[in-house]
């Protein structure tokens, strides 16, 4: 272990710390909350020193945005993938899958939303909800964009930042008429409501 934690220190570059310290933390956060969770903990499971980290993450704070970061880059990515050679409809319904997938397998976004309001001040977390949704939101759009739609940007914009915000809120409270945590409900849900509210508008 000492070996691997020396290596580590004087050979990896900065991103690859930064990378290797985010994975650690976003480990230690599942497993112990974000109160408990333990600075030192995540240096030594990354692999760096507790200077290093805190030179790169001077709090617990810019931590949590940096796991919440790296989640939504890899949403991000994955989306791309997902909705490649769709229709707008079609992209809509699969960006949406892939979100769910990814909010119901995260147990990093169910602790945020469970400890987040406790934990952290409440302009702190306004501001990372607010980021990622309006994050996401855009990228959903460019993606529509992306896949042919027609209609106006903006238009885009709303039904993107709908999808996002339902995807998001099913972390904090699931719903009692729909089980979107099953893929197949996921994926009907999403050609039954979200499909239309991207289709093409009569001519």
């Amino acid at each position: 272990m000492v070996l691997v934690e020396m290596s580590l220190r004087t050979t990896a570059t900065p991103d690859e710390q930064r990378e290797a310290i985010l994975e650690a933390a976003q480990s230690e956060f599942e497993r112990f909350g974000l109160r408990k969770s333990s600075v030192d903990d995540m240096a030594r499971e990354a692999g760096v020193s507790r200077s290093t980290l805190y030179r790169r993450f001077p709090n617990k704070e810019s931590l949590i945005i940096g796991v919440l970061s790296k989640i939504g880059g890899g949403l991000l990515e994955r989306l791309e993938a997902a909705t490649r050679s769709c229709d707008p409809e079609q992209a809509v319904v699969e960006a949406f899958c892939a979100a769910m997938d990814i909010v119901v397998s995260s147990p990093f976004l169910r602790t945020l939303a469970l400890e987040g309001s406790v934990f952290l001040p409440h302009n702190a977390v306004v501001k990372m909800r607010r980021k990622l949704v309006d994050d996401m939101a855009i990228r959903v759009a460019k993606v529509l964009k992306k896949c042919g739609s027609t209609r106006e940007f903006k238009d885009l914009l709303v039904v993107s930042e709908t999808m996002v915000r339902l995807v998001l809120s099913h972390i904090e409270t699931t719903s009692s008429f729909v089980n979107l945590e099953n893929p197949e409900d996921a994926r009907q849900f999403g050609e039954r409501y979200l499909a239309p509210l991207v289709a093409e508008p009569a001519r």
